[in-house]
């Protein structure tokens, strides 16, 4: 397989490694909801301003170094909540054609109760929806993440889907596939892709 390095800068590497995804994202994911953001140090909201600004950066350069090497038809399988802005960076730029973008949320998706309290909450949701598939271990965690889209972003979800059976949000523009996986991949399916 054919693997390309994304250089970070020391200190933007650890930003995006002990900053906003670790100390803002991870807790509220996991529905641990601190007095203030970012271990106690949000304060006046600069703080998780200039960690988001970090995380930013580093979604970006990931992006910048896959569109470099894409080619028509490639699969850009994106994974956990440190990458969840990797999707719409992606899509800043014309796509080759039929290049597909997934993203799959490692950690729990919570209720849009929840979602309401993390910053830059619209940016996390619509970074994620830039995909064409985005896809969560429980299908409470899908659902958690249509009913924020609807309540917090306006998008219409739709169960069943166009041709029944399917889960996806229309994003107006086009439809988001929503699926439900278990851990782990079939080695088989994916070397056959590749």
């Amino acid at each position: 397989y054919n693997c390309v390095p994304v250089f970070l800068s020391d200190a933007l590497y650890d930003s995006h490694c002990n900053g906003y995804g670790p100390t803002v994202l991870w807790p509220i994911l996991n529905n641990q909801i601190p007095d203030r953001h970012a271990g106690g140090k949000g304060g006046d909201g600069t703080h998780v301003s200039s960690l988001y600004n970090a995380y930013v950066r580093a979604n970006d350069a990931f992006a910048h170094t896959i569109r470099s090497v894409l080619r028509v038809g490639d699969m850009i399988w994106v994974h956990g909540y440190n990458l969840t802005l990797l999707p719409a960076a992606l899509r800043q730029t014309k796509l080759p054609a039929h290049c597909t973008v997934s993203f799959f949320l490692h950690s729990p998706c919570p209720s849009p109760e929840v979602w309401r309290v993390i910053p830059h909450r619209s940016e996390l949701l619509r970074g994620m929806l830039a995909g064409d598939v985005v896809g969560f271990h429980l299908f409470e965690y899908a659902r958690h993440f249509m009913t924020s889209c609807r309540r917090l972003l306006g998008l219409g979800e739709n169960v069943g889907g166009p041709t029944g059976g399917g889960l996806c949000i229309n994003t107006g523009s086009r439809r988001v596939t929503i699926t439900v996986s278990h851990v782990g991949i079939d080695p088989d399916v994916l070397n056959a892709r590749l």
